[in-house]
């Protein structure tokens, strides 16, 4: 659906604002205005809203809601929280990138201000709108109930896969504010897990519920709201390895390996039933338009076949904005709505109790992974 131009408005400008968000929105010009940006870096914000022929920039969040605006897109990192709920009370409909908090109570509390104002609150999970997901979803219709899911993210160095971007930095945020906001973020990450250690805590932060969030988001889509059974997190810290129970009495096993030096980032879906295998391999979300694979082997008892799909070029991030503007307009729920983002949030929060509660946790790398 196209009809009414979005004035939207955009807080936070980092690496997947400046390669996916923002070429996006200029790109559907028939549904967006950008009409403000907002960053904490000054220099950042005038040279992007330059580029993007946007004329407000801000570098606090409180300015954007002087602004006419119809959506907000939150991609800062920290919470979610304050902002989004700003936005709802001020009527403005808002997405924000996954995760939609770092505690329960945020969550509860943003969806709870949505409500109350009758706006959008989507989360950002872009490849639940990915053509070749929703390919997938359609053919597990037809194969009958799962045996096992198996899901794997091989999470690699960044750089390589953002050197053929221009990426802009920021360099002149104030050191001060940075440490402010890096404090108010591991208190809501305590408040998250009391219980924790500073490993265990800092593993949640920086690859549950940052980047596996993306597994168990599509477990709950493909094969419905998964439950944790066992969760075991590496020594080093490079690693987990869970355990999910399925609504359909079967198990899900999820890893999330950190590689230092392979730049080769990959995450890999299966669902296995009793006659077929279908099996999702998604590229780095920083790849533009690069297509996501699918393949269904199937078999009668005697023989097998496999089918390789190309479903599609088309990209995920741009689909999922598409859904914004139609929520937005329309009033419908996004696929991805906030109640199944705090149900990831609390999933994970489960999976990393659970993993503290392992003897071998003890020993967990203060560093972790660096996300």
């Amino acid at each position: 659906m196209k009809g009414r131009r979005l004035r939207v408005g955009v807080l936070g400008c980092g690496v997947i604002a400046q390669v996916m968000h923002l070429p996006h929105l200029r790109q559907m010009n028939d549904r967006f205005e950008i009409v403000a940006l907002c960053d904490l870096s000054e220099e950042l914000v005038r040279r992007l809203g330059e580029a993007y022929e946007v004329p407000r920039v801000h570098t606090h969040p409180d300015d954007m809601f002087a602004e006419p605006l119809d959506a907000l897109l939150v991609l800062s990192s920290g919470s979610h929280a304050p902002v989004a709920c700003a936005a709802a009370e001020a009527g403005i409909g808002v997405f924000v990138e996954k995760p939609m908090c770092v505690t329960p109570r945020e969550g509860e509390e943003m969806i709870a201000a949505a409500e109350r104002a009758g706006v959008t609150l989507m989360v950002g999970y872009h490849k639940r709108y990915d053509p070749a997901y929703e390919r997938a979803l359609a053919e597990l219709q037809g194969l009958g109930e799962p045996l096992l899911a198996r899901t794997a993210t091989f999470e690699s160095p960044q750089d390589p896969y953002l050197a053929h971007h221009h990426v802009l930095p920021a360099t002149d945020v104030d050191p001060a504010v940075l440490a402010e906001l890096r404090a108010d973020d591991d208190k809501l990450v305590a408040e998250a897990l009391p219980s924790a250690d500073e490993a265990i805590r800092r593993f949640y932060r920086t690859a549950l519920i940052d980047s596996m969030i993306h597994d168990v988001n599509l477990l709950a889509g493909l094969c419905g709201r998964p439950s944790v059974k066992h969760a075991a997190i590496r020594a080093d810290g490079l690693g987990v390895v869970g355990v999910f129970g399925l609504p359909t009495d079967a198990d899900a096993v999820s890893t999330w390996t950190a590689t230092a030096d392979l730049v080769r980032y990959e995450q890999h879906f299966e669902v296995i039933t009793a006659s077929s295998r279908l099996a999702l391999r998604f590229p780095s979300p920083f790849l533009r338009n690069a297509p996501t694979g699918l393949v269904l082997q199937a078999g009668d008892g005697t023989v097998s076949w496999e089918q390789t799909f190309t479903v599609s070029y088309d990209e995920a991030f741009r689909r999922e904005l598409e859904e914004f503007h139609s929520c937005v307009v329309t009033g419908e729920p996004p696929r991805t709505n906030a109640r199944e983002g705090l149900e990831d949030i609390r999933l994970l929060k489960e999976l990393a109790e659970r993993a503290a509660s392992e003897p071998t946790v003890g020993a967990l790398a203060a560093g972790g992974p660096d996300g």
